[in-house]
């Protein structure tokens, strides 16, 4: 995997990932391009053909190289329309008008601008950036975490269990190495007895 370098700024060039590890290279990482994220917001897998409306089935698909189906969020309003239904029914709005599209969140009391995309091209590139960069900021603010805030947990560290309690710090950790290993009060003795780690509780 190769990366960009722009003044000291570096970030995955395949899906714009820039958590750094201790050297400053962008940590090893699976990559989620903009139409599997939107295809996972939508609940929708390839693999998984039922999950895909029936207009849009596997016969619908673009193939890429003539091997691989990919979706088609980016070139078919009949794949992204669905989309912003789907915003929409969040409680939000979309204003889309030649090659710029708008995302205002509606309330009770006011109306918030969420996104604002202007771009030179045309009016579903415009709409597909900003349903990208919606999504992005959606799935930001609803992270799912394994614990609650102020609860115990155990987590794998060097071969080590260590103890802690769920704050802010922990979900920084957690963003930074979504796959590392937990363990709650009853499931960490299990683990010791079978493998024989130790415990360390600060």
């Amino acid at each position: 995997m190769t990366m960009e370098d722009n003044n000291e700024y570096k970030t995955c060039p395949d899906c714009c990932y820039d958590i750094l590890d201790d050297e400053g290279d962008v940590m090893d990482h699976e990559c989620i391009s903009d139409n599997e994220m939107i295809a996972e917001f939508m609940g929708w897998d390839i693999e998984s053909p039922t999950t895909i409306p029936s207009n849009l089935h596997l016969s619908n698909l673009e193939l890429d190289n003539e091997e691989v189906w990919v979706y088609k969020f980016h070139t078919s309003w009949d794949w992204l329309m669905p989309v912003v239904e789907n915003i929409e029914n969040l409680g939000y709005e979309l204003i889309i008008t030649e090659s710029r599209c708008k995302i205002n969140h509606n309330t009770d009391h006011s109306i918030e601008e969420a996104i604002n995309i202007d771009i030179i091209g045309s009016k579903i590139e415009a709409t597909y950036q900003a349903v990208v960069e919606f999504i992005k900021q959606y799935n930001d603010e609803h992270k799912k975490y394994p614990f609650n805030e102020g609860d115990d947990y155990w987590v794998e560290e060097d071969g080590d269990l260590v103890w802690g309690v769920w704050d802010d710090v922990s979900e920084e950790l957690h963003d930074e190495n979504p796959n590392r290993q937990y363990f709650t009060e009853e499931e960490v003795m299990d683990h010791v007895r079978a493998y024989g780690v130790k415990l360390y509780k600060q």
